[in-house]
């Protein structure tokens, strides 16, 4: 069980390289990716750093950090791709709203061994919200032939499994901790989760190595 969270780690400071290595070719949005992927391996590399030098501290305050930034650098790349001044404002002032729960349950819930599940929903909403509004925008315009050629299909495919995988794990966090052993907890909280983390970078790092068409920029 524990390799798959190292390779989720691994994985991720991969595609914080390729990102860092490929910045100047992309997109104005998928530079905003390129700049998710790397605060995400930051947030990675912290918890194994903590979990190695205190294995008894718990490192859960990082999820409401991670959440947040995750959420500030989804919305700056959306915003470049569905490029429409009416959703602008309506994407920003939801995120700010998204930001005050999140820091607000964070900081109500500090030192608590929970996993901050009306964070976790409510952000895993907000992901699948911002992919369904791509797959809206692709339908509207009829691109499809540039489907295939364009990462911000890739990055949104991913987004939404992601999304949904973590939002049943969120939902069954608190149920799982109150009954199951130790060893389940760590299969559904921690492997079954690096899974869908695995399978998000996985499909960042084929969009960041991707070349778009010129329609998408």
């Amino acid at each position: 069980m524990r390799w798959i969270g190292h390779f989720a780690v691994s994985l991720a400071v991969f595609c914080a390289l390729m990102g860092i290595w490929r910045y100047r070719q992309l997109t104005s949005a998928m530079r905003f990716i390129a700049l998710l992927v790397c605060f995400d391996a930051a947030t990675e590399i912290t918890a194994v750093v903590i979990r190695m030098l205190s294995p008894s501290t718990s490192n859960l305050f990082i999820f409401p950090i991670s959440l947040a930034g995750e959420a500030l650098f989804l919305t700056l790349a959306y915003r470049r791709v569905l490029a429409s001044p009416a959703l602008d404002k309506t994407l920003l002032g939801v995120l700010g709203a998204y930001l005050v729960f999140v820091l607000t349950q964070a900081w109500l819930k500090l030192g608590a061994p929970q996993y901050f599940v009306a964070a976790q929903v409510v952000s895993t909403l907000y992901m699948l919200g911002l992919a369904v509004l791509y797959f809206r925008k692709l339908l509207n315009e009829l691109h499809v032939e540039a489907i295939s050629r364009d990462p911000f299909f890739l990055v949104s495919v991913g987004l939404a499994i992601y999304a949904l995988g973590n939002m049943f794990i969120a939902l069954g966090s608190d149920y799982i901790m109150a009954h199951y052993s130790i060893e389940i907890q760590r299969i559904v909280l921690l492997g079954v989760r690096n899974l869908f983390n695995i399978e998000l970078y996985a499909l960042y790092l084929v969009a960041l190595w991707m070349r778009p068409p010129r329609m998408t920029s």
